[in-house]
């Protein structure tokens, strides 16, 4: 608290507007979706239609502050960007995506727990279940998130 009450009264002194940003306690950070989603996520495996399978390629998701989730596949540059917005007031939360140049809908489910999130995309004519569980009508993606 000293060095902000000095570096405060330093820009007073200097006659300048000063804006200092604190950190974002860890409370807010393991309570707030849209904050824990943000940064690089690798799939582990997925859940097509029900049945568990290693991914014939893997993908990576950068999931960024503006809404954009930036697709790589086999450690390729950044090759799809895909809009996203989420929805963590129902358990589990909803997240709406917005796929490829012509931004097609797909409605998802999606868990955060540590570093590991799950993305259940739902079959465009199918109901959204309650429960983020494999199915016929869902593929889910299962991501760790990378640490850099």
């Amino acid at each position: 608290m000293r060095f902000h009450s000095k570096l405060l009264a330093i820009g007073v002194a200097l006659g300048a507007t000063a804006v200092v940003a604190a950190p974002v306690p860890k409370e807010i950070k393991r309570n707030n979706d849209k904050i824990r989603i943000l940064g690089k996520w690798k799939q582990e495996f997925m859940s097509l239609r029900g049945a568990e399978k290693q991914p014939e390629t893997i993908n990576t998701f950068q999931f960024d502050a503006d809404g954009k989730c930036g697709i790589s596949y086999d450690n390729s540059p950044r090759q799809n960007d895909s809009e996203y917005s989420l929805d963590p007031t129902s358990s589990p939360g909803k997240m709406k995506w917005l796929n490829g140049t012509e931004r097609t809908e797909w409605r998802c489910l999606y868990e955060i727990e540590n570093d590991t999130l799950k993305v259940c995309f739902i079959e465009h004519n199918a109901e959204v279940p309650s429960v983020l569980a494999t199915g016929k009508n869902a593929t889910i993606y299962y991501l760790k998130r990378v640490k850099e």
